[in-house]
């Protein structure tokens, strides 16, 4: 395993410091670590999504709605085109511009699982709740 230590200056600081030392060119999926449930077939919809919009980067965000029916107060919300979002904490970039500010289009989805990132004792109950919900469900099947 290769770790990679940067300097704790911020997340935007540190992403771009973290992928200008591994080298990386092209394009490149950022994804937080406190979303427990993503999967690859979410995460290959995001991609395939990216391949097909003309803009340097891709940004993964939520209807507000989706948050208030889990009982999540996120921490960041914009107002775009009518609505509320809440970015997800997943982006795809380029990173031979990681230092600059990149045009990106904003990918809108609907899954309750990228609202579920776990950073406190409170949003790990709300996560445990929900995967009650469904292995209950699956059971009772």
């Amino acid at each position: 395993m290769y770790v990679i230590q940067t300097k704790g200056e911020g997340f935007v600081n540190d992403m771009a410091s973290a992928v200008e030392e591994a080298g990386i060119k092209g394009c490149v999926l950022i994804t937080m670590a406190d979303l427990p449930l993503i999967t690859p077939q979410l995460l290959d919809r995001i991609i395939e999504k990216y391949g097909n919009v003309n803009k340097p980067a891709l940004s993964v965000h939520m209807k507000l709605e989706v948050f208030t029916r889990l009982g999540i107060r996120p921490d960041t919300v914009f107002h775009k085109n009518g609505g509320f979002i809440v970015p997800c904490g997943i982006n795809i970039l380029d990173a031979d511009r990681i230092r600059v500010e990149q045009e990106d289009y904003n990918f809108i989805l609907d899954y309750e699982v990228l609202a579920l990132n776990v950073n406190t004792q409170a949003e790990l109950a709300v996560c445990e709740r929900y995967l009650e919900k469904f292995r209950v469900a699956k059971n009772s099947c």
